[in-house]
């Protein structure tokens, strides 16, 4: 599991610029097929600019999910805080 989350990140750290988003795609695509994922989770910075973080992302003939892992840390972030401050009494 560990390779196949680093995967796209190696994959990606060729010529971004000269290939566009097509790399990314086509590294989601190697990771679903190989290890039958359900779920690519956008690990390099880059990704969640060209990837929307969503739960229905059609990749190689099958939905997956797709999670931003920044945007899930803010989320839980701001639930522990909401939380913590609702148990405190203050807003």
């Amino acid at each position: 599991m560990q390779r196949a989350a680093k995967q796209p990140c190696q994959m990606a750290s060729g010529n971004i610029a000269e290939t566009g988003n097509f790399i990314h795609v086509s590294a989601a695509e190697y990771l679903v097929k190989t290890y039958d994922c359900n779920c690519l989770i956008l690990g390099c910075t880059e990704l969640p600019l060209i990837l929307d973080e969503c739960d229905d992302f059609v990749c190689a003939g099958k939905k997956v999910c797709v999670v931003d892992p920044t945007s899930a840390l803010a989320r839980k972030v701001v639930r522990i805080a909401t939380e913590t401050n609702k148990a405190r009494g203050t807003r």
